[in-house]
C-alpha cells in the first residue's frame, strides 16, 4: 500500500471514530432508576406518564416533573439537550429573589443560547405559573416563537406570565435547594427518566 493510501486510509478511520463519538444514545433510564432509586422512592410515581428530570447542583439535587403530554415539542426540545449533556457544567445566570432562577446559556451572561432551532411557544391552559417551582422556558422579550434552550424555575406565583411563556414542569421535590441556589453556582448533571 503506498504512503497516500495509508495516509487516506488512516484520515478516514479517525474521521468515522470521531464522528462516531458524537453520536449520544438515549440514557439507560432503568440504570438511572437504580442510580436514583433513594432520591424518587416517595415521590410515588409510576413511569408511565411523563418523565421526570432530575437536576444535581453544587447547592442540591431537585427533581421535576415534564409534562410531555401537555407540551410535547417543548418537552423533547428540552430532553433531547439535557441527553446530550447540553447542560452539565452551566451555571445559574439569573436569580431574581422570590421571582425566578435562570440557566441553560453557555455563554453564563444570560445572552446565549444552544445552537438548536427555537421552538414554537407551547402553552396548555392548565399549566400556570401558580406556584414555587413552576419549570419555563425563557425567550427573547418580543419574540413569543424564539424559546431555545434557557429555562427558569419560579420561586413564586407569577401569573402574568401565563400564556406568555411555556410551562414544561413542575418542581416535585427539592424545593428548598431553589431557594440556596445564587448566581453563579452550577448544574453538576440533568439526567431524565422515562417510562
Amino acid at each position: 500500500m503506498s504512503k497516500k493510501l495509508l495516509a487516506l486510509f488512516i484520515l478516514l478511520t479517525l474521521l468515522f471514530s470521531f464522528s462516531a463519538c458524537g453520536e449520544q444514545a438515549e440514557p439507560n433510564s432503568a440504570a438511572l432508576k437504580e442510580r436514583y432509586q433513594d432520591l424518587l422512592k416517595d415521590l410515588e410515581l409510576n413511569y408511565e406518564g411523563d418523565p421526570v428530570a432530575i437536576i444535581e447542583t453544587s447547592k442540591g439535587t431537585f427533581v421535576f416533573e415534564l409534562f410531555q403530554n401537555q407540551v410535547p415539542q417543548t418537552v423533547e426540545n428540552f430532553i433531547k439537550l439535557a441527553d446530550s449533556g447540553f447542560y452539565d457544567g452551566l451555571k445559574w445566570h439569573l436569580v431574581v429573589p422570590g421571582v425566578k432562577i435562570q440557566t441553560g446559556d453557555p455563554s453564563g451572561i444570560g445572552t446565549g443560547s444552544s445552537n438548536t432551532a427555537p421552538i414554537p411557544l407551547e402553552t396548555h391552559p392548565d399549566l400556570k405559573h401558580d406556584k414555587v417551582g413552576m419549570v419555563g422556558m425563557a425567550r427573547y422579550e418580543n419574540d413569543l416563537n424564539s424559546a431555545t434552550s434557557q429555562f427558569y424555575i419560579t420561586l413564586d406565583a407569577e401569573a402574568e406570565w401565563d400564556r406568555k411563556y411555556a410551562v414544561f414542569g413542575q418542581v416535585l421535590k427539592g424545593i428548598e435547594t431553589l431557594g440556596a441556589i445564587e448566581r453563579g453556582d452550577l448544574i453538576s448533571s440533568i439526567a431524565v427518566i422515562r417510562s
